[in-house]
């Protein structure tokens, strides 16, 4: 039981750092000004960061 509230923990906490994270990117597109291709590049990115993540947190 501990160790499901750990891993409940774990991914609790890369979801807040990878919404962050998000949050951040389209903060800064916005001070830019950048084009949308380049905010859903950043968005792809975020995807393929948080699927890394899962694949980390399978492994350990």
């Amino acid at each position: 039981m501990p160790l499901i509230l750990s891993v409940f923990i774990i991914i609790l906490s890369y979801m807040v750092i990878w919404f962050g994270g998000f949050y951040l990117i389209l903060k800064i597109n916005q001070k830019v000004k950048k084009n949308w291709l380049s905010v859903s590049a950043n968005i792809l990115l975020g995807f393929i960061l948080l699927i890394l993540s899962i694949f980390v947190l399978r492994i350990l």
